[in-house]
């Protein structure tokens, strides 16, 4: 049947027929080719890259022959990495609907050469369909070309959009706003996801790029196009210093998005650029007097390699976290993913009562993931000094797995079904905080203590064990033999890291369990 026949091979004999002709070639019906073409461009991504020597771009001979290409298109992506490639970039599936129009320039970036390549900006008008932009900059002078092509689409056909993600590089992060900063703030009615990320692909401590009045224009730019949907049900901010987060969250708490369902905050810059004044604590409980389930907070990870400046930029967020999130009423919440600074030691677990705080925030919680650093064994204790009976799933990093990390945590987590533990390698606890990693000759010694393992009420259902840097074989019969009465559903996963994410996204194994 013509409609089993690979995308490629159909958009193939397109780009070299006549629409007219095409259906009497293949001897079928002219009103079941239309509908075999409609299913097959349903879901087309029109995809246009530079990746520093090769630039990729419409077919003009395809949109000679049949400009309802464009017109049929869900998806447009536009993305202009760094020059040196530090970043590896997601290319995703090329369809046939683009081809290789580039050709090899010089390393000075001939302007003549790149205009050549650069895709006309009357092209953007067809895409009338798209509900999907991502649009990806990092180069400022290859981006310059393609400002034309990006506006007129921006200003044609951006109130059809269902999915936004805008990422730029933080260096010239001014530079790479202002074309569309420049343009009105469209309205986007039906937008339900949106991104902005910044990323700082130099790796080193960048100085503000931005003036005052740079940084007002571009929070205001931003929380108008967030305040632009009233249909948001996904946020995803990835923000710099150069965004001022404070203002930010102060007027997104003002207008609530009734359907936000899902949040992830991240900071990529700035020593001191965490929302004050319980900004973003407002905006929490906003949002979780409608909608709000899933929350993931993890402010400057991407800053975790500045030793010089980490523990000065982390501090406010963990008084944050302690003094006015765990005391937070978010009625909706289920889904709480945070990272804490474990390098701080005790006082990254407890409040100035002493008390975990972690027990507190996690109470009304269905999931708890713990991201980034990894907690101590020895501090597992800290983590909840109360039972929790209504946490369902846990993942968290810890350094050594021990015997009794799974009978502290089950001991106040009585009713976990799915426990995930990604660590280093297997421990032995000497003395009460003295662990260091297992020898072979402590193998019987570990299998006794979980033979002993007390807790064999436990509801867990799975547990799922992530060894990191494993350099030797791994023991897993330590584990499995002696937990396979208590618990059966056990599996481990050694050195299997390659579906993994640094946040659990909602398409996340772990969180569909």
């Amino acid at each position: 049947m013509p409609a089993q026949l690979p995308l490629e091979i159909w958009t193939a004999i397109i780009s070299h027929l006549p629409k007219d002709n095409l259906y009497k070639l293949l001897g079928i019906n002219r009103t079941v080719f239309d509908y075999v073409m409609d299913s097959l461009y349903e879901e087309i991504e029109y995809v246009i890259e530079w990746d520093t020597r090769v630039v990729r771009g419409p077919n003009v001979k395809q949109l000679k022959y049949h400009p309802s290409l464009a017109e049929r298109a869900k998806s447009l992506r536009i993305n202009i990495p760094f020059p040196a490639s530090k970043i590896n970039y997601h290319r995703g599936p090329f369809v046939g609907m683009v081809r290789h129009v580039g050709e090899k320039i010089s390393s000075k970036r001939d302007t003549k050469a790149m205009a050549s390549l650069t895709p006309d900006s009357t092209v953007a008008s067809h895409l009338t369909r798209v509900e999907r932009l991502q649009i990806s900059i990092s180069d400022p002078p290859v981006y310059k070309p393609f400002v034309p092509y990006i506006t007129t689409f921006w200003t044609c056909h951006s109130s059809n959009l269902r999915k936004l993600y805008l990422q730029f590089d933080l260096p010239a992060l001014y530079t790479l706003m202002s074309p569309l900063m420049s343009l009105q703030v469209p309205t986007l009615p039906h937008l339900t996801e949106f991104g902005f990320y910044t990323y700082n692909t130099e790796g080193t401590w960048l100085k503000l790029t931005a003036n005052a009045k740079q940084i007002a224009a571009m929070t205001s730019w931003l929380t108008s196009l967030i305040t632009s949907s009233r249909v948001l049900e996904t946020l995803y901010l990835v923000l710099p210093e150069e965004i001022d987060t404070t203002h930010l969250f102060t007027r997104l708490a003002k207008t609530p998005q009734t359907g936000l369902r899902s949040f992830i905050f991240s900071q990529s810059s700035g020593k001191d650029s965490f929302p004050k004044d319980n900004a973003l604590s407002v905006f929490l409980e906003a949002h979780c007097k409608c909608a709000l389930q899933s929350v993931v907070l993890e402010p400057l990870y991407r800053a975790s390699s500045r030793k010089d400046t980490l523990i000065s930029e982390k501090r406010p967020y963990l008084e944050w976290l302690k003094e006015s999130f765990a005391s937070l009423e978010l009625p909706s919440l289920r889904v709480l993913q945070i990272a804490l600074p474990a390098y701080l030691g005790e006082e990254c677990y407890i409040d100035s009562c002493g008390k975990s705080f972690l027990s507190k925030a996690s109470q009304g919680l269905d999931v708890l993931v713990l991201v980034g650093i990894a907690v101590r064994t020895r501090h597992i204790r800290l983590l909840f000094d109360s039972p929790n009976p209504e946490l369902r799933k846990l993942s968290l990093f810890i350094e050594e797995l021990t015997p009794e990390c799974l009978e502290v945590l089950a001991w106040h987590l009585p009713s976990l079904e799915v426990l995930e533990l990604s660590f280093d390698c297997l421990g032995i606890e000497e003395d009460p905080g003295v662990i260091r990693p297992l020898n072979t000759k402590d193998y019987d010694l570990f299998t006794s203590r979980l033979r002993h393992f007390r807790n064999t009420d436990w509801s867990l259902k799975y547990l799922i064990l992530k060894v990191f840097d494993c350099h030797y074989e791994f023991p897993s019969q330590l584990i499995t033999e002696p937990l396979s009465d208590r618990l059966p559903m056990t599996t481990i996963r050694i050195k299997d890291t390659s579906q993994d994410s640094y946040f659990k996204l909602e398409e996340d194994e772990f969180l569909n369990m």
